[in-house]
């Protein structure tokens, strides 16, 4: 699996460009908002112009020289936030369709403009089930428009699922079949899931039900022998990372001798953790076979702080801001610490998918057939592993660990004995029914 970093512009100073080239090199994939052209009271395509000039400037000085991939985002979260009007709304599906089409080229994946719900209290009257079928229908059928007249607009649009109401679910299914998007689409993306956690209180990773939804549409859909990608929104817990790794290697063996598995997710998370607290970030490193963990940045080892900050004016700025960090100094940039979090992140996501090896936890899941079983093979693994990363695996997450078991379980069960629309629907409702997500739609 790969992380993808979040920025809101492309940096200007030199100090920040540094920050962005080393968390780029880190990486590999960068996401940008089109939201900065279109926040604006009188919203247009003109307003869209110092966007594009950032696309084509990102991919030009960092991603480009940094062998990288640069994902941009529809900007439709500021719609279910309120920031844009209702009755705007076709008006930013036009503007949204015309920057993609005219600047694709600037990026290697781009996310459908999904309008899921509105949270704005002065809105609630538009979170109707026809209000949301509309919307989706107009930005769905301008879409599909250009994905048959440019290949190139195609193999870069990625189709977003909604699922956290059952009314919302069975709006996309209908637009997915409706429009018959299994012929066009080759990429597919799963939102909705920022704060999902803390409004609901699940503890189970809530993309697994609309995961295997989205293996079986490319299994079913025109591009069967193309890669499989599947991008996962605004996810920054351990436990749903875990999952996510156990996902892409059931994934990996499922489609095996068939085609290639990728799975990206996002989280703007990593770089807030350093803004605004970075004297009580731990970090991590892994070097294969152990996790090491430091208490803080000043507990570093040198040889990790010279591969991250690769050139040696990188590692000027960074001590200049070590130093600063020491002696309650103002920080030249919030930023300057952030590929210091991505590297440490990556290292738990690399060992999470090295654990997951070790233990032959894809073999215990097609040998077993029955959770019992499975959870039985699997106790003394996190048992073990709880002792010996006591600050990773903490009851927590051994409590969600249990959750995402029995219910990735349910589902490769339903894929390898089963594989049916009308028993994954069911199986879906049911974990939509789990989630009990405060909304409904009228």
């Amino acid at each position: 699996m790969q992380f993808v970093n979040v920025i809101s512009e492309v940096p200007t100073d030199p100090i920040r460009r540094d920050t962005a080239l080393a968390s780029t090199n880190q990486t590999g994939a960068t996401l940008i908002s089109i939201i900065g052209g279109l926040n604006q009271k009188n919203f247009g395509f003109f307003t869209l112009l110092k966007t594009a000039r950032q696309f084509r400037e990102f991919r030009r000085s960092f991603a480009a020289p940094m062998n990288g991939i640069l994902f941009g985002d529809s900007g439709g979260y500021s719609i279910i936030c309120g920031d844009v009007h209702p009755e705007d709304i076709a008006k930013f599906i036009a503007c949204y369709c015309k920057f993609f089409e005219l600047e694709h080229s600037s990026v290697d994946q781009f996310f459908s403009l999904d309008i899921p719900i509105f949270t704005k209290t002065e809105f609630q009257d538009f979170n109707t089930v026809a209000n949301i079928y509309k919307f989706n229908r107009q930005s769905l059928v301008e879409s599909k428009e250009l994905m048959e007249k440019d290949p190139e607009f195609r193999k870069k649009f990625s189709f977003v699922w909604h699922f956290k109401i059952a009314s919302q679910y069975r709006i996309f299914s209908q637009l997915y079949e409706e429009l018959e998007l299994s012929k066009l689409v080759m990429r597919r993306s799963i939102g909705g899931m920022v704060r999902l956690p803390q409004i609901t209180g699940i503890r189970f990773a809530p993309f697994v039900a609309l995961a295997y939804r989205c293996l079986l549409d490319h299994q079913e859909g025109s591009y069967t022998e193309e890669l499989f990608t599947l991008h996962l929104l605004g996810i920054k817990s351990k436990p749903d990372r875990f999952a996510m790794a156990l996902l892409e290697q059931l994934f990996e063996r499922y489609l095996k001798d068939i085609a290639d598995v990728k799975i990206t997710y996002d989280s703007i998370n990593v770089n807030r953790n350093t803004q605004y607290n970075v004297r009580n970030v731990k970090f991590n490193s892994f070097d294969g076979d152990t996790l090491n963990e430091y208490r803080n940045v000043f507990a570093l080892p040198q040889d990790i702080i010279e591969s991250v900050y690769f050139t040696d004016t990188m590692q000027d700025h960074f001590a200049a801001e070590l130093d600063n960090l020491k002696n309650g100094k103002e920080m030249l940039s919030t930023d300057s610490f952030s590929p210091l979090a991505i590297f440490s992140e990556l290292s738990i996501d690399k060992y999470f998918s090295t654990v997951i090896e070790k233990y032959e936890v894809v073999d215990t899941f097609f040998e077993s057939t029955s959770v019992i079983q499975v959870k039985h093979h699997l106790k003394n693994m996190m048992l073990k592993l709880s002792l010996e990363e006591p600050s990773i695996f903490t009851k927590n997450f051994l409590q969600a660990f249990i959750e995402n078991v029995e219910w990735i379980f349910a589902f490769h069960r339903w894929f390898i004995m089963k594989k049916d629309r009308t028993s994954l629907d069911e199986l879906i409702f049911e974990f939509i029914q789990e989630i009990n997500f405060p909304f409904r739609l009228g």
